[in-house]
């Protein structure tokens, strides 16, 4: 596969991950928008003036602009709602701080210099994260309900949500262990023991999409051809 190809694949992928579940028609707009800019690459591409390379640094230079959108579509009246009963967006986006503030606090600890203000500031920020995950998580049980899937998808769909929020609410509780032990206990095994099915359950499933996916353009190129 071409470099080309992977460039754009990420920068399609990408824009699908932050207009998922967006309200609509900001979600449609904003692919739309993000189609166009892959057109006039590809133009610039085909008369020499760009490469892979420069649509990878767009793509990556455009995500803080993206989180920005994102965020800021998410301040239209209804949307915590839409949210406490669909939650796998919040806890799914709140699970990917959580890795990374924690990964950012376990490689900045017992060091100096520099780095010890920055350590000082994010423990701060993970507990308060680790504790709106649980308290969002407490609110949303009697709201959830599943969302419209295609059938074929439905099983498939819904073990993937249930997989993120367990893992989401599973490191959450394993982190505010860390600080405060007795908010737990013993039970802390048990909990990673559960993130860790959980992660398992995603890994699989994801193999089996991807399965799916590769089976249908298989399908699809034989029956081009």
């Amino acid at each position: 596969m071409r470099a080309v190809d992977l460039a754009t694949g990420f920068s399609r992928w990408w824009v699908g991950v932050i207009t998922r579940t967006a309200p609509e028609p900001d979600g449609s707009d904003r692919r739309e928008e993000h189609q166009s800019d892959l057109h006039e690459q590809a133009q610039a591409m085909s008369a020499g003036g760009a490469t892979a390379r420069s649509l990878l640094s767009r793509t990556v230079r455009g995500i803080p602009d993206d989180i920005a959108w994102r965020i800021g579509v998410e301040r239209v009246p209804g949307r915590l709602t839409w949210h406490l009963a669909h939650p796998t967006t919040l806890l799914g986006a709140s699970l990917l701080l959580q890795l990374l503030l924690g990964t950012l606090w376990d490689s900045s600890r017992g060091t100096s210099g520099p780095v010890v203000p920055l350590t000082d500031l994010v423990r701060p920020v993970l507990i308060l994260l680790w504790a709106g995950t649980l308290g969002f998580a407490v609110v949303a049980v009697p709201h959830a309900r599943p969302r419209w899937v295609p059938r074929q998808l439905m099983v498939l769909d819904s073990w993937r949500r249930a997989s993120i929020c367990v893992m989401s609410v599973a490191y959450a509780v394993a982190g505010l262990w860390r600080f405060v032990p007795g908010l737990v206990g013993d039970s802390v095994s048990a909990v990673w023991g559960l993130f860790g099915v959980a992660l398992l359950v995603y890994l699989l499933l994801a193999v089996v999409r991807l399965m799916r996916a590769t089976v249908g353009l298989l399908d699809f190129r034989k029956v081009s051809s």
